[in-house]
């Protein structure tokens, strides 16, 4: 990090197929109060008509527009704009969501400085906000056995908005917002691109906690989400799918098999109970949800080539 300069933030957007929302995020983060900025829009194999109106509305002094060679999801395409700006030297990265607004243009600032404070600082997610103001709970437990069974009962309300804003350590920072120390995400490896999307920032935090890093919450008001995807009731769909299937992923990946297996199963079970309560299954029927919890590789590749 130099010594005459701020050190170099790199915001990173992964987009697919919402160029309204991707522009407007742009603007806002145009708005950042940061001396030392850059912006780079990850276009992950979006149809035609969605890529040229993001070229046509984003000039180059506004943000580095580039296009990955395939929909490899959102971990991959964060890999895919890291490697692109690698040559900057950055010593941060911004990951941020396309359907989020700033709500903070400080809170970059206030971010860097935290880091500043301890070099075994991997990463720190800040305070989101939904719906009618409400907090949107970013910070999670590493996936167990125990935590995907007590997960409604214990994790849902421990993020918190604090007038004087502080730290407080978590195992994991939801992916909607957070940043990374450079250094610590290339000793990491980045994201691990078996997981096409939900479960990559477990995977992530866990393995900078192997490297010596700790993950934070910042419990300052930064960013508002959209959240669109709400859970409709009686129905699961391919993302309820990933959801619990890369729960298994990250337990044969970090754990054992047998802790991994034993999740499956009793995520299969609920399935089954699903099922005969009228549940609909319209992305994937029943055998193939079942066969995803078993094998969780094979159901992030079938979800890719939808």
């Amino acid at each position: 990090m130099s010594q005459n300069r701020s050190p170099l933030v790199v915001s990173i957007i992964v987009h697919y197929r919402t160029p309204g929302k991707c522009i407007e995020l742009v603007n806002e983060l145009q708005r950042i109060e940061y001396s030392n900025h850059k912006l780079v829009i990850v276009d992950n194999q979006s149809d035609e008509e969605s890529y040229r109106l993001l070229q046509s509305s984003l000039s180059e002094n506004m943000a580095l527009l580039v296009r990955n060679n395939a929909n490899n999801g959102y971990g991959g395409g964060i890999n895919f704009g890291v490697d692109r700006v690698r040559y900057l030297q950055p010593d941060f990265f911004h990951i941020i969501n396309c359907d989020t607004h700033v709500l903070n243009v400080t809170y970059i600032s206030s971010l860097v400085r935290e880091f500043a404070q301890n070099p075994t600082i991997g990463l720190i997610g800040p305070g989101v906000v939904t719906g009618d103001d409400e907090i949107q709970n970013t910070i999670m437990p590493f996936v167990s056995v125990f935590n995907a069974l007590m997960f409604r009962y214990h994790s849902n309300c421990l993020s918190v908005i604090d007038k004087s804003p502080q730290l407080y350590q978590a195992d994991v920072i939801n992916g909607v917002c957070f940043m990374v120390r450079a250094s610590a995400f290339y000793q990491a490896g980045g994201f691990e691109e078996d997981f096409f999307m939900y479960g990559e920032e477990h995977d992530l935090c866990f393995r900078l906690k192997q490297e010596g890093y700790s993950s934070f919450f910042w419990s300052g008001k930064a960013i508002y989400h959209d959240n669109g995807h709400v859970q409709q009731k009686k129905v699961f769909t391919w993302r309820d799918s990933l959801i619990r299937c890369n729960q298994v992923l990250f337990l044969l990946k970090h754990k054992t098999k047998v802790e991994a297996y034993l999740l499956s199963l009793l995520f299969i079970c609920s399935l089954i109970i699903k099922k005969a309560s009228g549940t609909k299954f319209p992305d994937f029927n029943l055998k193939t949800v079942i066969w995803g919890m078993l094998y969780p590789k094979a159901i992030n590749n079938k979800v890719q080539s939808r």
